[in-house]
């Protein structure tokens, strides 16, 4: 009986726990079910042109989102109409929002309609669905942005709409989603077949809102200073759209490269890994799959050196208790004098898929304090 019941407390102090991490990830809890669909080729893209592969935050997100929520088309039906199923917190200030669409290559067949056209250029125009107003029934829409195509192009296409993300997120009842209108440059209608757009879930050119978004979290900044020299990385998306991907190496900035523990025992780093896979979070997180957050360990010895970090403060407690100047006076504590954030690639509940970057969370050096 005494068996069952420390196995118990153990598993419920476990729970406990597990329920803290959650938290502070900021997740009410992992999805029910395990997700069906592969994540977008574009987030698996975004997340490695910020990150190391050990997840470790290179470098800013587009817009310096803290947080980019991706949603993948719900519309099955219509070729021309989009919706997205947004689950966006309200407090979160949206930055940007971007509708990207797959323009595929036109069919043999179907090109030999272009010279019914006037000019080889289309108008592509994207509208944001409105409701009927009270005196009309028809149902109206809002022009988010226009841009002018190729006939012959093909590839990703991303228009801003974050007027009609930041209405939907307000009020989901007036989310009816996004239209696509293409026309020749002087209004006249495109030859059907001619122009066509990835449609569908299960694909990696399928139609996509992607929101980058601020959460109010007052970010340390700590960006590693090794991270300064970039490769120029092209997202697949709006030409010319280029993101800075710093040199990858081994993934370990020289700041965290010599640690270990000390021969003396005083205060110094050593290694602590959350694995992901073994939590049993792996089927939701998709990267990394566990990361090194280390910890700090050891003894404040008296006297203390410059290779130990000291504060003014934890010298002058060092030296009081050396002397015993006090009654209870403690040796200074080994703390983390230095911390990165970490940016997690992950599913929600819904099947979306969330980049979010987290402050704090490795031990980048140790210090008395």
């Amino acid at each position: 009986m005494r068996g069952f019941l420390f196995a118990l407390g153990l598993a419920v102090a476990a729970g406990s726990s597990l329920d803290r991490l959650l938290g502070v990830l900021q997740v009410p809890s992992p999805p029910p079910r395990l997700p069906r669909n592969a994540p977008p080729r574009y987030m698996l893209d975004l997340y490695k042109s910020v990150t190391a592969p050990d997840g470790l935050t290179l470098s800013p997100t587009p817009h310096s989102a803290n947080v980019v929520r991706c949603y993948a088309d719900r519309e099955s039906r219509h070729h021309s109409r989009f919706l997205f199923n947004i689950s966006s917190d309200k407090t979160d200030k949206l930055l940007e929002a971007e509708f990207h669409i797959y323009k595929l290559k036109s069919r043999a067949k179907d090109l030999r309609k272009v010279k019914v056209l006037k000019s080889q250029l289309l108008q592509v125009k994207v509208y944001q669905a409105l409701p009927p107003s009270k005196t009309k029934r028809k149902r109206r829409k809002r022009l988010l942005e226009t841009r002018r195509i190729s006939v012959h192009s093909t590839g990703w296409e991303i228009f801003s709409v974050k007027v009609a993300a930041a209405e939907w997120i307000a009020d989901s009842a007036t989310n009816l989603g996004l239209t696509l209108s293409v026309r020749g440059l002087e209004d006249e209608s495109v030859p059907k077949g001619l122009v066509r757009f990835a449609k569908g879930n299960r694909s990696d050119k399928q139609p996509l809102l992607v929101l980058f978004m601020d959460d109010s979290r007052h970010s340390s900044g700590n960006f590693p200073g090794f991270a300064n020299d970039y490769n120029s990385y092209q997202l697949p998306g709006k030409p010319g759209m280029e993101l800075p991907r710093a040199k990858r190496g081994n993934g370990v900035p020289p700041a965290l490269s010599n640690a270990g523990a000390s021969k003396d025992g005083s205060c110094s780093r050593h290694d602590l890994y959350i694995d992901f896979e073994r939590i049993g979070w792996s089927a939701w997180i998709i990267s990394p799959k566990g990361y090194s957050a280390y910890q700090c360990k050891g003894t404040c010895h008296f006297p203390l050196g410059q290779n130990q970090k000291p504060t003014n403060h934890a010298t002058i407690q060092s030296i009081a208790h050396e002397l015993g100047l006090a009654d209870a006076v403690h040796l200074p504590c080994c703390v983390p004098d230095r911390l990165l954030s970490i940016s997690l690639l992950y599913f929600d509940e819904h099947e979306n898929v969330i980049l979010k970057q987290y402050d704090d969370m490795v031990a980048a050096s140790c210090g008395c304090h």
